[in-house]
């Protein structure tokens, strides 16, 4: 961990559900449906990120730059866009307890550039992109209780390297929600 590592990651993801009459997202994420039947749904679409990483120094520490070809490297910049498909499936038990998982795998191309503060590197490819979503709970009409993970793996790549920059991010939530009138069953 060092504190003067800053990365920003901004990007927008559009997945189409090929049977969004039977599975629900919003049943395992946001707790606004309910889903009382098992199903699941291929997913196609497509994604978009920018992203900047960058120190107030270099970003191989000192100690270990003899051992690194990005020695020197201080900012990192990378664009990608890409088509994406996966699929995604709750499991349910007695309309009320759930599992859910899906993931996404996706071919983006990125454009890189890394900086030295003098000298700019720019190269583009061809890379992978990952998206995985998982959760388990309780629904139902009244209130819900569940446990989610979210994350998503991203690469930039690099032009002094044959080894990409591999950039990972995820959040994990735990909810308690009582409802107030469930929109949809399915």
């Amino acid at each position: 961990m060092r504190p003067d590592l800053q990365r920003n990651v901004l990007g927008v993801s559009a997945y189409h559900l090929t049977n969004s009459d039977r599975f629900s997202y919003k049943a395992a994420f946001s707790q606004r449906d309910w889903q009382i039947k098992s199903a699941g749904s291929f997913l196609y679409g497509a994604e978009i990120h920018y992203g900047v990483v960058r120190g107030d120094s270099t970003l191989v520490p000192s100690g270990a730059s003899p051992d690194y070809i990005q020695a020197g490297i201080d900012k990192i910049q990378f664009f990608g866009i890409g088509p994406g498909i996966g699929y995604a499936y709750t499991f349910v038990m007695g309309k009320h307890f759930f599992i859910t998982g899906s993931a996404i795998a996706s071919l983006n191309v990125n454009i890189s550039a890394e900086s030295t503060g003098i000298i700019k590197n720019t190269v583009t490819k061809i890379l992978p992109a990952g998206d995985y979503k998982a959760a388990i709970g309780y629904n139902c009409e009244s209130w819900c209780i569940s446990a989610s993970l979210m994350g998503n793996a991203l690469y930039a790549g690099s032009a002094i390297s044959h080894k990409e920059y591999f950039l990972p991010t995820g959040n994990v939530s735990f909810m308690i929600a009582k409802k107030f009138g469930t929109k949809r069953k399915y």
